[in-house]
């Protein structure tokens, strides 16, 4: 998953140094999928039996609006850190990641007070950027979040980012911290969330093969608000598992998510299919090896992690 088509990546497809050895994670736990007990109404716009509908749109916003609707799922909300009582109030909210629009949407539908603004290079081309554009209280940015905003210090009460850093290069991600932090108000609240594309639990055959042969070619990336040390408190951390292929309508959506994004981005992926020194493998065989790669993520049971770090700046941070 991720910002699998932001300008970033396809900029730097290979731009992250390859580790010396594979990541450590942690123990997960296998999640509750229940009803959302978040005490928000029903989503219309989460048609979650094909979140793949819009025949109409590109690829790239089919990735951006399904990845949306997977991680909401999974969060069970648009919104943590900040209280819903906060943005029914009124308050300023910014999307760094602005891609689809599709959060800028919910949000400015469901606490309509608040005042939004959203960044996203090229910006415009997505399902709901003439909905987000459109909205007296929304103001859409085309820049680089990741680089320097173009905003005051001390302006936003409540910063939210989505599937953008971990294919960011990491040397950049100090940067991209310090100007979030900056921006944010003191007592205001970060919000972001990120995916790991490396399975953790894969182990066995065609996906241990492939995961390890992707993972030294691509770093799977993290969230680590160290870079801001004593700008923040109240830090949670958030993990949930995401079943590639099996659990329910989740896994099914995750596979068909994955599977697209795959086939998108077979320029990046095809590399790792066969070993080094074999030849790149056609299309043909590329799409074969897909099925079966989450053919085989199904039958042995793989998640991928999905994560959520919030965090608020304390109020005499510098």
């Amino acid at each position: 998953m991720g910002n699998q088509l932001s300008t970033r990546f396809r900029k730097h497809p290979n731009s992250r140094k390859a580790p010396s050895e594979s990541p450590s994670f942690p123990s997960p736990t296998r999640p509750s999928f229940s009803p959302d007990d978040s005490g928000h109404r029903a989503d219309p716009l989460l048609r979650y039996s094909n979140p793949l509908i819009a025949n109409e749109v590109t690829t790239g916003s089919q990735l951006q609006v399904s990845q949306h609707y997977i991680l909401k799922k999974v969060f069970q909300t648009n919104f943590m850190g900040i209280s819903a009582d906060a943005l029914a109030s009124g308050i300023k909210v910014l999307d760094a990641a602005a891609s689809s629009g599709t959060w800028l949407a919910e949000m400015q539908r469901d606490f309509p007070a608040s005042q939004y603004f959203g960044l996203d290079l090229g910006f415009g081309v997505w399902p709901d950027a003439q909905l987000v554009r459109g909205a007296k209280r929304t103001t859409i940015v085309d820049c680089d979040a990741l680089t320097t905003i173009p905003f005051e210090d001390n302006t936003f009460d409540y910063v939210h980012e989505q599937a953008n850093l971990y294919v960011t290069q990491e040397a950049e991600l100090p940067q991209a911290f310090r100007e979030l932090t900056r921006i944010l108000k003191p007592g205001g609240y970060i919000d972001i969330i990120e995916t790991n594309p490396i399975p953790p639990n894969a182990s066995r055959g065609i996906v241990a093969d492939f995961i390890g042969r992707l993972y030294a070619q691509m770093c799977s990336g993290g969230v680590n608000l160290s870079v801001a040390t004593g700008c923040y408190t109240d830090i949670q951390v958030i993990r949930r598992n995401i079943p590639i292929g099996w659990d329910g309508d989740l896994g099914k959506h995750c596979r068909e998510h994955m599977t697209l994004s795959q086939m998108t981005l077979m320029h990046v992926f095809a590399p790792s299919v066969n070993p080094p020194g074999q030849p790149l493998p056609t299309e043909e065989g590329y799409r074969k090896f897909v099925e079966e790669y989450f053919d085989a993520c199904a039958e042995n049971q793989v998640y991928i992690q999905a994560f959520r770090v919030t965090a608020r700046k304390k109020s005499l941070a510098v």
